[in-house]
């Protein structure tokens, strides 16, 4: 859906997809939610945006959007440790907006106190919070740090950047930080 993109760019996927139809049929369906589904294909994760999203999953799940924050984190994250993941990316493939980013493992993290301390660091070292870390597959537990793989609701606490002003509605950072 090309009304997800922020631009008319286009860039291939990194597997051999081919079609939507074929990531569908041979990729395997880690979870759905509001925004679209989200399959695992060879070493990478693709998300399919809703084609009706609602106002706010169109501005805060913009592959476009998506990727830049991701980008962003794990370019730095726990002293560039992960910068290798540092390659998400939106892609064309049939006329669909897709976001492209790599796998991750790990064990997926729904304790309040992993992901409070969790959203403490990114707090600190980015100026960011995730909203809904609570939700399975949101954040894993890979070779002992945690790492966020869903950034919908990850949003900027210093400005109103794209997307924050919607999430910061949602959340309250006290909550997110300290209850």
């Amino acid at each position: 859906m090309l009304s997800m993109c922020s631009t008319s760019h286009g860039y291939s996927p990194s597997e051999d997809i081919c079609s939507l139809k074929n990531l569908c049929d041979k990729g395997i369906k880690l979870g759905e939610g509001n925004s679209g589904t989200v399959y695992k294909y060879g070493k990478k994760v693709y998300k399919i945006c809703n084609a009706n999203p609602s106002r706010h999953d169109k501005t805060v799940s913009a592959p476009s959007r998506i990727a830049q924050i991701w980008n962003d984190i794990y370019l730095t994250l726990y002293g560039s440790k992960f910068r290798h993941f540092a390659s998400a990316k939106m892609i064309f493939l049939e006329g669909e907006c897709i976001l492209e980013t790599p796998y991750i493992e790990g064990e997926n993290i729904t304790e309040r106190e992993k992901v409070r301390a969790f959203n403490h660091y990114l707090f600190s070292a980015h100026h960011r919070v995730i909203g809904d870390g609570l939700v399975s597959g949101n954040l894993k537990q890979h070779q002992g740090f945690t790492l966020p793989v869903d950034f919908d609701h990850v949003f900027d606490s210093r400005r109103n950047s794209f997307g924050s002003d919607i999430i910061s509605k949602f959340y309250n950072i006290n909550d997110l930080l300290y209850s």
